[in-house]
């Protein structure tokens, strides 16, 4: 799926997502489960929204995978490049620009992995 300002997003196999709003800075896509890799163009007004389960990812431009498995109750965000924040339950969290690879929050259990380096790997 590919937008006016030239974000980019690809949803994975046996995921579900919709647009839920568009606007000039961006949009809200959500609520989704399963994986969406998405390449969010940089703008000063840049103001894209991720919903993923539970969670929020807000977006001023970056390339990030993201992904809820309910029956987990896992969720797993991998940042390539740039800034977001996220929200999780609730609960403000920010990071900039590497400051870490990856976070993995198993909801059910309250526990939030924070990954340095090269990410999750299995392929996540």
């Amino acid at each position: 799926m590919e937008f006016s300002d030239g974000t980019r997003l690809r949803i994975g196999p046996e995921s579900t997502v919709r647009v839920a709003t568009v606007g000039a800075e961006g949009s809200r896509i959500g609520p989704g489960e399963g994986t969406l890799e998405a390449a969010v163009v940089h703008c000063e007004q840049t103001r894209w929204f991720v919903d993923s389960g539970p969670f929020e990812v807000r977006v001023t431009g970056t390339r990030f995978k993201v992904s809820w498995d309910r029956a987990a109750e896992r969720f797993t965000l991998v940042l390539e490049e740039g800034p977001f924040r996220c929200r999780a339950c609730r609960r403000d969290g920010a990071c900039g620009r590497g400051a870490w690879k990856a976070l993995r929050v198993l909801a059910g259990d309250g526990r939030f992995e924070v990954i340095r380096g090269q990410g999750l790997g299995g392929g996540e």
